[in-house]
């Protein structure tokens, strides 16, 4: 097996619920050291979010694995001296307490820095953590809406929706993770590493998962809306109901356009002067996808993922989790495992090294314990 790349990188974890945590998770993957400090009264929050396996919860175990806890009162001086001592052996020292609170708790930037003069300081944030609203609270829903993410994300402007995964969460991990990894690579070259105070917020993550959004806005001056799960800017790009399920289409190009033509029988449409572009494809896109409506009802999902696939035709089924589960060539990015009796599903880190996956699962997620 491949030595993991963070093998003896030590991160002390005081965040919560999903972005820190997930965070976290995507750093022990690769082979850090997690010690996660939880309030030993409740926990993190997420212990208690629903559905339940066994007694814990699925969100919490889903995103805490190759973890170990502690549980530490930070309000009590004698666990905060606790912390003190672990921040001492520690590489990464991250957290998503409001501004106001990290300094009722003793955990601010200067503090931590003086106990370890080489530690990455990380927060994750709202909004940032200066200005007047650094100390509104950031969940994943309200940066949704307040990004303008969730105004493009629906049917049309009356049925706007939340994306089915927490997304900016998400978003807010993978970039903390790069920023701490950048740091530390930094500093192993330099031979050197000192104190940096670092802080992820939740808004402007939404913002960076959104470039061709400004772009659009910035081209044409109108705002981008919602076209539920169609393309703004490609044609045809969107999924189509087939004789007994949907699949997804993707001709994100002419050389697309052309194999997808002959492949559906429609010849004629290569020389329509209405649809030989994609600018016009998008200009007519009333005119072309009723067209393709019809076409696509004439086959069953799988005949039409057979014959496309066949000529390199970008498609694909639109799956359930279910269906993920019983196509036995993708669901081996998902680890099945037991957790304490109770089985539980664990995507895999997607990587492989030297054409060998790194095995990301050593540890099951920590039990609370009162």
């Amino acid at each position: 097996m491949n030595r993991l790349p963070l093998k003896g990188v030590r991160i002390l974890d005081a965040s919560r619920v999903l972005a820190g945590p997930f965070c976290t998770m995507l750093l022990s993957d690769l082979g850090a050291e997690i010690v996660k400090v939880e309030d030993p009264k409740r926990g993190d929050e997420t212990r208690n979010y629903q559905p339940m396996i066994g007694n814990e919860s699925s969100y919490f175990l889903s995103v805490n694995r190759n973890k170990d806890v502690v549980f530490l009162n930070l309000k009590d001086e004698e666990d905060r001296q606790r912390l003190y001592y672990l921040a001492k052996k520690s590489d990464v020292f991250i957290h998503n307490f409001l501004p106001s609170v990290e300094e009722k708790l003793g955990v601010e930037f200067e503090t931590i820095r003086s106990k370890n003069r080489k530690i990455l300081y990380v927060t994750i944030s709202g909004y940032g953590r200066t200005g007047k609203r650094s100390n509104l609270p950031g969940y994943d829903i309200l940066m949704q809406g307040e990004s303008g993410l969730m105004s493009v994300t629906g049917r049309d402007e009356e049925n706007l929706a939340r994306v089915g995964n927490s997304t900016v969460d998400i978003y807010a991990g993978y970039l903390c993770a790069t920023t701490i990894l950048a740091y530390l690579l930094s500093g192993s070259l330099r031979n050197q590493r000192r104190s940096v105070k670092l802080d992820i917020p939740l808004i402007g993550s939404a913002f960076y998962s959104m470039p061709f959004l400004f772009g659009s806005f910035a081209a044409t001056g109108k705002d981008p809306k919602p076209i539920g799960t169609a393309h703004p800017g490609i044609v045809p790009y969107q999924p189509f109901k087939t004789k007994d399920r949907t699949i997804m289409i993707a001709v994100a190009n002419n050389n697309h356009w052309q194999r997808f033509c002959k492949a559906i029988g429609r010849n004629d449409l290569l020389g329509d002067k209405r649809f030989l572009t994609n600018e016009l494809r998008v200009k007519n896109r009333e005119q072309l996808i009723p067209i393709l409506i019809t076409v696509m009802m004439q086959k069953s999902t799988e005949q039409w993922l057979r014959l496309f696939r066949r000529t390199s035709v970008p498609a694909a089924p639109i799956n359930k989790i279910s269906d993920v589960m019983r196509d036995r060539e993708i669901a081996g990015f998902i680890d099945k495992k037991r957790v304490r009796g109770n089985r539980m599903l664990f995507p895999k880190l997607p990587v492989t090294v030297n054409e060998e996956i790194i095995y990301s699962y050593r540890k099951d997620p920590p039990e609370f314990r009162k």
